[in-house]
């Protein structure tokens, strides 16, 4: 979790989705959804994410609760893992998760910890979900995704290995690599909404960087 200090006057709470714009006005130093945060904020033991607004400007800080459920568009890493075969390793996502349960995902992704640059989190968080060094990877781009369940700037990246993956079964209830023939024939529905508007903005990128590396 990134460093974060706060001063407890400008701890705000608020759980009206309608009207949450009108807090960024108070310039508070941290959004609560509810007032059960406050321990764990006031331990340290919160997570706490940067929001931003549509066009990419930072507002502020709130608590992962309070952005999900009040709609806030955080920042995430999105990473494509492919072997030397061309092939794409996606990831179910675990039951437990708060938001889609058991769709595909790619290989990694995880939001931004605080004061984190789009490389440090991806390279954070495809070690976390796959044990894997990602030194070479490559930034691909940055898209808005929005849908009924969060908004998210998501930053896209790619990496080319055929070092062995440990997948983090906490996070994941199964993955496998997929062809490219494979790829096209995935049902859609199980793919969470990020990744169907991901792999019709940047594959025929990602394969253009694959055939360069074979």
């Amino acid at each position: 979790m990134g460093e974060f200090s706060i001063r407890s006057e400008k701890i705000i709470i608020w759980n009206d989705r309608k009207t949450v714009q009108k807090v960024w006005r108070l310039k508070p130093d941290v959004l609560l959804y509810s007032a059960s945060e406050l321990e764990a904020l006031l331990s340290g033991k919160l997570e706490l994410l940067e929001i931003f607004d549509g066009k990419g400007k930072k507002l502020g800080v709130a608590s992962r609760k309070a952005s999900h459920k009040l709609h806030l568009i955080d920042k995430v890493a999105h990473v494509f893992v492919f072997n030397s075969k061309g092939e794409l390793f996606l990831q179910k996502r675990a039951m437990n998760k708060d938001v889609f349960p058991g769709y595909y995902a790619p290989s990694a992704s995880g939001h931004f910890e605080l004061n984190e640059t789009p490389l440090q989190a991806a390279k954070r968080e495809t070690k976390e979900e796959m044990g894997i060094n990602a030194e070479k990877i490559k930034h691909l781009g940055c898209f808005k995704c929005v849908t009924p369940e969060m908004g998210e700037w998501i930053h896209v990246f790619m990496l080319v290995t055929n070092e062995p993956i440990k997948i983090n079964e906490s996070e994941i209830s199964e993955a496998k690599f997929f062809s490219i023939k494979e790829l096209s024939r995935i049902d859609k529905k199980v793919l969470i909404p990020a990744l169907k508007k991901e792999l019709k903005l940047y594959l025929k990128k990602m394969l253009k960087e694959l055939s360069k590396t074979s």
